[in-house]
Parts: C-alpha cells; structure tokens; sequence
C-alpha cells in the first residue's frame, strides 16, 4: 500500500520515533489449525498545522467591576490530533495601572490579574476546533495589554527550505494509477507558534451595582402580557437592573440586600424613585414592595447598602419599577423588583393511612411524617373538623394537632384510629401550612368490626358450659393428690372475621398452669386451652380466679375450684430406732423393723421404697398397688458390720410423684457374754456313776453395753443328748448383769466320755463361754423313720418298702411287730427277732390292696423292743382303678403361643349349603365363626390353639368343638392340647460399673383380665458372693398391663454375667422368663482421702473393705507411688470387713496423688486416690562444738536415709569455721526402716566466741537434710612439755585465723633459742615450723622453759623441757 511512499530524510528535532511492542498472549497451537492469512496495516502520518482566527484583539472600553469577553477560534488543519495550551504573559515595558513600581518589593500589594481565558489547554483530533474565550474584569480605569501564547508540541516549526534549482520537472498528475511510483506530497509550509496580542481599557464609572446578573429580560422569561413602569404596555428597557425576590409561600417578609459602590474620590447623595404610578394595582405593590431608605449618601471611595423587602400576598408573579438616580451627576439607573412566590417543599412523607380492620373501641397507631425540605422552618395545624367526627367523637386524633416544622427535617404526627361502629372508614384530613397557599390532605381509611367469639368450658363428664361476658365461670378440679396432674379444657371459638388474640391473667397460684396463656384463634377456628392443677403440696384453689381477655373484647372471669392433698397411705412410723443392736454375722437372723402401710384412701395408692441397700442396713419391700383398706409391709433390716452409729433415711415414692421420708437409727455393739471367773470357764465332771447325780456351777457377766437374750438351747441340747441338764438355759443379762448357770449330770446308762462347748447364742450369734466334759457307762437302738407313703397302687397289685432298725447300743436286744394290726393291706417281714450290738435289721413292709380307695392309713404300728421304748411307724398309701384311653385331636405349643389344626371334615350330603356356627367350650381354642360347607361336598375348620396356662401330658387342656348341623344332627370332637413352657420373653443388656450398684429394669406383662401377682425369681450364671442380682419378692401387674420391675445389680469383679429371671405365678404356676446379660466394666474410684505432712514424716489413712463371702479372701495392694507405703498382701475375713492401712512418707517436698490398687480374682479390684502434699522440713538436729583457738573439735551428724534404693547425697556447709572433708555422701538402700548414714564435722575456728552454720545434704531422690551447726571457741590452751633434746625440737604451728598474722616468739629461758623457719608472718590458716634449741649450762642438766607465740591479739603458750 505504501509501495509508491517516500519517507521525508528531514525530521523535526521535536520528533521522536517511538516503538511499541505488545507482548504476545500465551497461546496453544491446535494441531492441524496452521493456515495463512494477509495482515494489512494502515497508517496516517501529517505534519502538524492550524489555522487561528484572529491574532489580535482590542476590547471596547469596559467599566470597573464590570466583565468584558472576547472570543476566537483555533483549528486543526492537519490529519493528525493536535494537543495546545495556552498561557497568559504581559508585554515587556508595560505596567498595569496600579502596578507596583517595584516587582520584586515583597511589601507590594499585587493587584489580581484583569484577564482569565477558558479553556488553557486540550487535544484537538484532526480537522476539530475550539473557540477559546477570554475575560476582562478591571478593578482599576487604565490600559491593559497581554500576549496569549499558545504551545503546541510537534508543531513543525522548521526554517524555510531553499529554493528549488527547477531540474526536476514537477510530476505528473496523469502518471498517478498508470503503474509508475506515485511521488511525494510537499511539505506544508513551517508555521510558528500561536500568538494572540489583547489590548483593553478600563473605564472608571460614578457607581457600581454589587448585583448578581439577571436573565429575566434579556433571557426571555418576562412574559409578554406583564405591563410596564406606571402600569402601562410599554417595553421595559434592557438596561434596567433586576433584583429578583423568591419568596416560600405568601405572607412571608423577603429581604434583599445589595450594595452601591463610590468609586470615586468624592461623596454623592442618590434616590430611589418608585415608578409604579398610581391606582389598584400600583397600591398592591407598593404593599409588597418597600425599600428601606429611599435616600442616602455614598461616601468616596465606600459602600452603601441598598435593603428591599418583599412580602407577597398571594400566588402570582408581581413586578416594582424603581428609579436609581444620583442627582449631581445626572445619574438614573432603571431597576425592576422581580417577586415571585415559590409553594414551599412541605409535604407529607405518605398520602394515606390504612388501619385496615380493627376491633371496636380498640385502637391502632401509625406514624406519618411532616418533611420541611426548605431552609426555613414552617409551622402547621391540623383541621379538626376533618377528623371523623360521629357521634360526638371522632374516629381519628392526630398528635400534634399543631407545631413547627425545622428547616431541613420533618416532625412526626401520630395518627390514631378508634373505631366506635362496625363499618368502612374513609375519608381526609386537612394539615395547614403556614405560608403555604394550598393544604397537604392526609387519606385515612379503616374498618370497624366487633369480637365475636365463645368461650367454653369443656368436661368430659359434664359437657361443656358456655361463658357469658362479665360473668364469673367455674372450673372444678376436684380433689388431686400432691405431685398428680389433673388437666381440664378451655376453649375459644372465633366466629368472627378476623383472627382474634386473647390472654389470660397471671394466676396466683404455682400449682395451676394455663397453656397457652396467650394465643391467635384464626377466624372460623377453635383454640383448646389446658388448664393443669399440679399440687405439690396441701393447697387449696379456693379464691382463686383469673380473667379471659379478648383483645378489645370482652373479659371472662373464672374461679377455680379444688384441693390437693396427700394421698391416703399412712405409715405406721416415719422415725425407726433400732437402739444398741449386737454385730450381725452372716446367717443370722438380723434385727428387723416392720413399717405398715396402709391405704386409708378411696382410691388404689401404688408406692415404690427407694433405698439401694447397703452392707448393715436392707429394705424388704416390692412396687406394690394398694387397693383401698388394704395394709402392706415394709421390713427394715439392721445388720450392723462395726461398731458404731447409723444414721440412714429411707424413701417412700408414693404414686411415682409425692414422698415419705423414714429415719433410721441404731448403733452396733460387740456381743461380751463371759465367765465372771475365767476359771470357772471348764466344769468337769469326772467320772460319774450311772444313777448317780453329780452339780457344777459358772457365774456369767454381761460386758457389752446391749441388753442381751442369751439361749443356752444349743448347749443344753448337747448336754442333755450327753445326760447333763442346764439350768437356765434361756435368761436376759442388762448390761453387767450375771447369772449362775447349774450343770446336773445324772447319767441313766453308760457313756463314753464327753467334752460338750458350753455356747451362747447372744443376739443370734453363738459365743463360746466354755466347756463341759465327763463320762459314764446301756441300750440305745433307732429306727430309720416313723413313716412310708406307699403312693398310688392299682388295686390287686402290691409294693414293697424297707426300714432299717439300728442298735447303736452297747448290747443286744429282741425286737417284735404287732403283725395283727397290719392286715389286710399290710404285710411286714421278719416281724420279730434279734438285733446285736452295733448292728441293724432290715424290714420288708408289702402293700396289697384289694379294693379301691382314696386313702389308705394305718398309724402308729408298734415295734416292741426289749428294755427300751416302743418305736412306733405310720403307713399311708391310695387304691385306683385303671382309666380307659382316648382319641382327641391333639395339641402342642409352648404356652402363649399358637398353633393351628383342622378337625375332620364335616360332610354336607343336601344339595343347599350349610352354614355352622362351631361352639367351643374352652377359650383356649378358637376358630372362625361359621364354616360353609358347600352343597354335596365336605369342608374341615381350621381351629387355633393358644393357651394361657400350661399342662403337660398327664393333664393336658380338655375340650372340645360342638357343630350343630341343620339336618338336625350334631358333631362334636373332643380337643386335647398341652402347653409347654412359655417362650422367653426377650433379653434385658445393661452395663454397669464394678462396685457401683445398678439397675436393671424389666417390663412384665399380664396377659389376663384380672390383677396377676408374680413371684420373682432370679438366677445368675456364675454368679458368687461377690456378683448379686436381686429383685423384690413379688410384683403386681394390672390386668392387660405392663409393669417395670427394677432389679438390683451389683459386682465386686469386672465381666459378663448372664442369667435368667423368672416371674412366677404361684397360684397358677404360670410364667415368664427373660434373659438377663450384665456387663461390669472397671471400677471408678472406690474411696479418696487428702494426706498433708512433713517429709520424712508418715502420716497414715485407712480405707475399710468388705468382704462378703463366706471364705477369706487375700488382695494384692500396690501404689504407684513410692512415698505411699502399704502391705502387699491384705487377708480379708470371711463375712467381715477389714481395713487398708496407707502409710504417707515422702521424701521430697511438693504436691501429687498416688493410686492405691488392692485387687484378687475374688473380689476384682478396689481402686483408691489419695491427694498428698508435703511441706519441707526443718533442721533435723543440730551439732554443738567446742574447741580452744588453734585446735579442732570433730561431731558425727547421724540421719536415717529412708529411700529404697541407694543415693548420693551433696555436702554443702556454710560457715568457714566448719569443714566437711567429703564432697558427697554415699546411702545404701533403706529398706522399709531406713539405713543410718553419718557424716564427720570439724570445727576450727579462726576467732574468739560463738559460730554459727549449717550442713546441708540434698539427694535428688531422698530429699534434703539439715543439721544447724553450732561453735563456741575458747582461748587457747597451753601445751606441752615439748621435750628439746641436744639436737632440738620442731613445734608446728598453725595461724587459726583467716588472714595473714604476724607471730612473735619468745622464750623466758635463755638456755632455750626459737626461731621461725618461714617468717614471722603466717599465712591464713596455713602452718609454720618453729624450731627449738636447748644449750645446757653444764652437762646433763635439764631446764624447763615457757615458749610464748603472740600473733593477732592472743597468746599461745608451748610448755618446754630440755634435755642433754
């Protein structure tokens, strides 16, 4: 396309080549999309030119304070767009008028430039022009200049080419389309930048209006039709200045204010003329029109204020001519006052209320809002008369009826509808606006309708009754037991139109409930309301009443009636003492109180004894229903385990909602029924003749503080079986009471020698006192019973039996029947002999009747023995006949299930169907209730079987099937059935703690129409003394009810038990059975206790365990933690209970808990938390030194290392004049007592009087020991006699201080010399060397001496002796 386009070599410097690249987007390239295409690109390149339509400017004289403008236009001639900007600069060498002199004065006032332009600056596309507008504002009279200069960037401002030589032929037009390159275009011509010369002058005027502009006249708004100055039809002059005047409704004062400026230098007077001539029109206006000071001075150089008011009377535009003139100057300035009224922006923020429909005499609200959109505030009134007014009373009130309205805001009215008729409300309110010319009209419409509803009471017994408005309505509940609920109905029926609310007011009672209290019954619809009285206790609802409010309806008052009070179950005692009862041992009859119950009601009282049982005290009781006069029991079991109080409380559930409470007290003494004399404790009778007889006494005490019933029944038995008596052998013993009990022995035949315990039976459990021993030397023989029951035999049949005759004597005897008395039933073989010592014969008794009979009974048939008593024995049996057999048809099927049968078909040989009614005679059985048998064919019933009761084979269900034909014959089939077993019932889970009691509810059903009492009977697989479901004796169950039995489950031991539990009918025999399976998870914790102590102090707790099985049970004890010390092994008695002894000794200080475990496979395990805390320890002892300066003084510190393994204890001591030689002190393992441990202490003071320290061992794992360590020092002490030999002596010498000292020695012997090896000054607590001669004065003389060193303030003395 370009193809015949030069590009021009000469470029602006201005231009700039610019290159952009767009990145290229990311792209995919679908395979087999490649394809080419002819990209075309079109360009558009010029050289910048314009064309300006003028480039000078002179304005016509313009008065100060006035606006000139001039106006010119810039284009652009080229293709491309054209970016300018204009900016205004002052002619060098001209000054303003009023210009500063000097510029560059920083004090100079710089008057505002005259000159403003519109716009400076835009872009200009291609061909486009603007018209640039320029302005002269004088403030000073004088002549102004400026230049406009304008930038346009790229504009091509190159100098002028050369002319052409004129070789080059110019081109040819014709060659352009014939194939040949196309030649250049010329260049344009350069142009320079745009520049426009301004040139003005100011005129200064006599005055100046500080008036805004008006197009009133010059705009063309000014109808045509108003007339002009003097009321005539005449134009207005355009000159003539407008003040406008816009006023916000009529009879509103508007003020307008302006100023006439002077600016000249000399003051002049001005008028204002009114020129609205004379007659109607011109009075109106001079009525809305005044100015405020029609004459008046301007002073040179100021300003005058001009003040007009407006005040408009009515909704039209209205127009004052006035003449300004100013007299000396010959001055008239036409004006023209311009009102006009504007309707002010008050307004209702809505046009119309709707109440829609509201109940009579009832009433509503809404709000509508007064909105001032002005600057000024407008008051307001409401018409009255517009209100709705009927009947004396109108169905609108609006509030505020008046008020004012503040600019820019709005102002609520609350509008209220009461209607007084049932009807259609519609109709305006009137709202004045003050100014306003016109009023705002608000729309209300509502409607008026009445309640019409019913308000009844419903009851079941009575119907229902009707309320009347005003009128008090009854609701009777009659008498309700405590915590019982009896509900009654209310309701509410809205026959009107319209939904209607209603509320109840609050009653004053909390035994009666309302619900709903408060409700909408839509119209056409019934509302029921629950009216519950709830009593909890004795109350009564007299006085009490409450009031029906239908929301702007009427009121229905009602009164309540009735009364609750306890049910009439009377306990027999609700305090229970068992006073001082001895210890109760297992199979013993504990101490056991009887509570009656009795129902002294009209009514069945059902009541429940919520109590888990514990180890000393059981209640005896089942969930039971009494009907009214009946009595039940509750039986209270004390079974004191320890000594001590019991203090229990007993709960009686009573219908499942109100209770009794039972208090229950006793307390547990040890049974101490004891010889007086402890030797009086074995009685001996030697030896004793036969025949003769032989008396021993024992004094018995009662030691316990019971009242004790002592038997000696079993003593006196054994006693008696031995040939001694006893006597007493029932007594009472108050407390440390005695009785004297006499031992008779007089032995009829021989006897071997005897030993018998003499034992008490105290409270149930037998105390041995002491023993009873003798001897003596006959015939003793014993027959095996006193009675044979033969059973049934068929007649002419026979049955044997045997007895057997013991002689447990010491010699023989004969023996004889009296055979006569056993005919003619009765046969018996041998009927007479001989029977050895020690020996035994064998009789044969034969039964043979002949005859039937019911019962056969031969008694007291004698067997004579030689020198003993007759033994005597009875015989009974029966005779029956054998029965013949039957046929019936035969049914089996666990019992309460069903099983089905047809009995032989029943053949119909007419041509007319048959229609049989089958009767059965047992209700066990049943069937359809006719059978069709079609016309010469035969049809079978199908009959079912399920009976209620069981029967086995020897006693099957008996009956039969009675078919009365209409031939007139009759079929009867005889049915036999036999009920096994029942099925069981279901499978009862639960899962429970160890050691926690648990409950375990069944529900057991009653299967007849009349009350059943069943026996329950329990059995738990596996179960031992330690595993226990127990569950009451007996529960009653309505007819064709169920009832929750709740049995109590409790393990010792984790695991799972199955069992059965059976209920038992025990006058029928009938049952049901359920499977029980219990889960025992781990036990929580059995006992807490709170340990607090010092280490190394023990402290002790003790956790009591019981052991309720008849065998000694031994737990495993262990702790986790190591300061807690305890038995591994406990032996709990049998049936008793023992406690776990917690020893607390901790080693370290600080706070935790330990968790005591005492487990075995009898038992499970007991799990015990203690909390510990222990608090640091003192010094254990302390150490008391005392030592002369200079020397040292050693104590051993002894403590008890308590760890169990062995340790290493740190030695830290503090005070300088203590020393310790080991850093660290090895412990051996303590054991359960510990191991001794000693540490050595040295004390070598460094000064006179006291020291203090202290030792301190600490152990990461023992803990830490103290001991206070306490140093006297005394002066020192001397020494010697140091022996000095020819050769000399060495005294070693240690400075005791703890700096360096300088020593002095001296001997008072001049036979002795010293001197000090190192010095005379000593370093701290270091040792020195003094060396001793000894010079005798003549051979072998000895000499004594006295060696004194002083240093530091003492003196140390060195006793010397010298030897040659």
């Amino acid at each position: 396309m370009f193809a015949g386009c030069q590009l021009k070599t000469r470029m602006l410097k201005a231009m700039k080549k610019t290159v952009k690249n767009d990145a290229e987007p990311e792209y995919d390239v679908e395979e087999g999309s490649n394809s080419e295409a002819p990209l075309r690109v079109y360009a558009n390149s010029d050289v910048l030119q314009y064309e300006l339509s003028a480039a000078e400017a002179t304005l016509k004289p313009t008065m100060m304070f006035q606006t000139r403008s001039h106006t010119f236009t810039l284009k652009n001639t080229s293709a491309i767009p054209m970016q300018y900007q204009w900016a205004l600069v002052k002619v060098d060498g001209h000054q303003d008028p009023a210009w500063p002199a000097d510029e560059t004065d920083p004090d100079a006032i710089v008057p505002k430039d005259p000159f403003s332009m519109s716009p400076t600056s835009g872009e200009l596309e291609a061909g486009e022009s603007v018209n640039v507008s320029m302005q002269f504002s004088p403030e000073e009279a004088g002549m102004y200049h400026r230049m406009l200069h304008a930038s346009i960037p790229h504009l091509d401002v190159r100098p002028l080419p050369k002319e052409d030589s004129g070789d080059e032929p110019p081109p040819d037009p014709k060659a352009k389309g014939k194939g040949a390159p196309a030649a250049p275009e010329p260049l344009p011509e350069p142009q320079e930048q745009p520049c426009v010369s301004i040139s003005a002058r100011s005129v200064r005027p006599v005055c100046h209006f500080e008036l805004d502009p008006s197009d009133w006249l010059t705009g063309g708004r000014r109808p045509a039709d108003l007339p002009g100055p003097g009321g005539e039809a005449v134009p207005v002059d355009p000159s003539t200045r407008v003040v406008e005047f816009q006023s916000l409704g009529t009879r509103v004062r508007n003020t307008r204010r302006f100023n006439v400026v002077n600016p000249t230098n000399v003051s002049y007077q001005y008028v204002w003329e009114n020129m609205d001539g004379s007659g109607a029109a011109a009075l109106v206006q001079g009525r809305t029109f005044r100015c405020h000071q029609r004459r008046g001075v301007v002073l040179a150089g100021k300003k005058a204020e001009m003040v007009f008011d407006f005040t408009p009377e009515e909704d039209k535009v209205l127009e004052s001519f006035w003449m300004f003139r100013i007299p000396e100057h010959g001055i008239n300035v036409p004006f023209l006052l311009l009102g006009n009224v504007k309707e002010p922006l008050v307004m209702l923020d809505r046009p119309a209320v709707n109440f829609n429909a509201l109940l009579l005499s009832g009433t509503a609200h809404q709000v509508v809002n007064i909105v001032n959109k002005e600057h000024l505030p407008f008051a307001f009134n409401i018409d009255p008369s517009s209100l709705g007014v009927e009947n004396g009373s109108p169905a609108v009130t609006i509030q505020p009826m008046s008020g004012s309205v503040s600019p820019g805001s709005e102002m609520p009215l609350r509008v209220t509808f009461r209607p007084a008729e049932e009807k259609h409300y519609n109709f305006n309110v009137g709202i004045n606006v003050r100014t306003k010319a016109t009023k705002l009209n608000l729309n209300v419409k509502g409607e008026g309708f009445a309640v019409h509803a019913t308000v009844a009471i419903e009851d079941a017994n009575e119907g229902s009754s009707v309320l009347v408005p005003g009128q008090a309505g009854l609701v009777d509940f009659g008498t309700v037991y405590l915590q019982d609920k009896k509900v009654k109905s209310l309701s509410v029926t809205n026959g009107g139109k319209f939904p209607l609310d209603f509320s109840f007011t609050k009653v004053s009672s909390r035994h009666l409930t309302i619900s709903p209290e408060s409700a909408v019954v839509p119209k056409g619809e019934r509302v029921e309301v629950l009216l519950a009285f709830h009593p909890t206790i004795e109350t009564s609802l007299s006085n009490l009443q409450s009031v029906l409010a239908l929301t702007n309806g009427p009121r229905y008052p009602i009164s309540f009636g009735g009364s609750g009070r306890r049910p009439g179950l009377r306990l027999s005692t609700q305090s229970v003492n068992f006073g001082a009862c001895f210890l109760h041992q297992h199979g013993l009859q504990p101490r056991r109180e009887i509570i009656t119950v009795a129902n002294e009601d009209r009514q069945d009282i059902a009541f429940d004894v919520l109590f888990e049982n514990k180890t000393h005290l059981e209640v005896d009781a089942t969930p039971t229903i009494l009907s009214p006069g009946d009595v039940a029991e509750i039986a209270v079991t004390f079974l004191p385990r320890q000594i001590g109080d019991l203090n229990e409380n007993i709960v009686v559930e009573v219908n499942g909602m109100y209770r009794l409470n039972v208090d229950v007290t006793g307390f547990g003494e040890a049974r101490r029924i004891e010889p007086a004399d402890a030797a009086s404790a074995n009685v001996d009778f030697a030896a004793v003749n036969v025949g003769a007889v032989t008396k021993r006494h024992m004094r018995l005490v009662n030691r316990s503080r019971v009242h004790a019933e002592v038997s000696m029944a079993t003593t006196k038995a054994a006693l008696a079986d031995a040939g001694v008596l006893l006597s007493p052998s029932e007594f009472s013993l108050r407390p440390k009471g005695t009785v004297d009990l006499e031992f008779a022995y007089a032995p009829k035949a021989r006897q071997q020698p005897f030993a018998v315990d003499v034992i008490g039976n105290v409270g149930g459990v037998d105390v041995s006192i002491g023993t009873v021993t003798g001897q003596a030397t006959g015939l003793e023989t014993k027959l095996e019973t006193d009675m044979i029951f033969f059973g049934a035999v068929v007649a002419r049949s026979r049955t044997v039996r045997r007895v057997v005759l013991e002689n447990v004597g010491d010699v023989g005897a004969r023996f004889s029947w009296a055979s006569d008395r056993f005919a003619p039933d009765f046969t018996v073989n041998p009927s007479e002999g001989f029977v050895s010592a020690h020996d035994e014969v064998t009789f044969e008794i034969t039964f043979h009747p002949e005859t039937t009979s019911p019962d056969i009974r031969y008694e007291d048939l004698p067997l004579s023995i030689d020198g003993m008593p007759t033994h005597g024995i009875t015989l009974t049996g029966m005779c029956v006949d054998q029965e013949p057999s039957q046929d019936p048809i035969s049914f089996d099927v666990p019992v309460r299930q069903e099983m089905q049968k047809e009995v032989p078909a029943i053949n119909n040989p007419t041509d007319t169907m048959w229609v049989v009614k089958p009767v059965f005679d047992n209700d066990f059985w049943s069937g359809p209730e006719v059978l069709e048998i079609p016309a010469g064919k035969s049809a079978a019933l199908s009959v079912t079987f399920r009976p209620l009761a069981m029967a086995t084979g020897e006693e099957p269900h008996q009956g039969s099937v009675f078919f009365p034909l209409p031939n007139g014959s009759a079929v009867l089939y005889k049915l036999q059935g036999t009920a096994g077993a029942p099925l069981k019932e279901g499978k009862v889970e639960n899962t429970c703690r160890a050691k926690q009691p648990s409950s375990v509810a069944i529900s057991v059903k009653n299967w007849l129409r009349s009350p059943q009492r069943f026996k329950v009977e329990v059995n738990l697989d596996g179960s031992t003394d330690a595993t226990s479901l127990k569950a009451p004796e007996y529960i009653d169950v309505p007819a064709m009810q169920e009832r929750e039995c709740r049995l109590k489950f409790y393990s010792f031991v984790e695991g799972s038990f199955s069992g059965m539990v059976k209920f038992i009918n025990e006058s029928s025999g009938e049952y049901q059975e359920f499977d029980v399976q219990q889960s025992v998870t781990k036990p929580d914790v059995f006992a807490r206790a709170d340990l607090k102590t010092v280490v190394r102090q023990a402290v002790s707790t003790t956790f009591l365990i019981d052991n309720p099985l008849d065998k000694e049970v031994v737990l495993n004890v262990s702790s986790d933690n190591g300061d807690i010390l305890v038995d591994n092994n406990l032996a709990l008695q049998p049936r008793s209970a023992s406690n776990l002894v917690c020893r607390y000794r901790p080693l370290l200080a600080g706070e935790g808990s330990a968790s005591i475990k005492a487990s075995s496979q009898e038992l499970g395990e007991f799990v015990f938390e203690v909390t510990l805390k222990a608090s640091a320890a003192g010094a254990e002892k302390s150490l008391h030194f005392n030592s002369p300066l200079g020397q040292a003084d050693s104590r051993s510190f002894r403590f008890m290392h308590l760890h169990s393994d062995k340790a290493d204890y740190k030695v830290t001591v503090e005070g300088s004049d203590f020393v310790v030689d080991q850093a660290s002190v090895a412990a051996p393992p303590g054991g359960s007592d510990g191991e001794e441990v000693s540490v050595d202490v040295r004390f070598e003071p460094s000064k006179l009087g006291d020291s203090e320290g202290r030792l301190i061992l600490t152990s990461a794992t023992a803990g830490e020991y103290t001991c206070m360590l306490h140093g006297e020092t005394e002066a020192p002490r001397p020494q010697g006699p140091v022996e000095v030999k020819a050769a000399g002596a060495t005294i070693n010498f240690k400075n005791a201080f703890s700096e360096a000292v300088s020593f002095k020695a001296t001997v008072d012997n001049p036979a002795f010399t010293v001197s000090s090896k190192g010095g005379d000054s000593i370093g701290p607590r270091a040792t020195a060397q003094y060396a001793v001669a000894y010079k005798a004065t003549a051979p072998g003389v000895a000499a004594n001496a006295k060696l004194t060193i002083r240093g530091g303030g003492c003196s140390w003395v060195y006793y010397l002796k010298g030897t040659s």
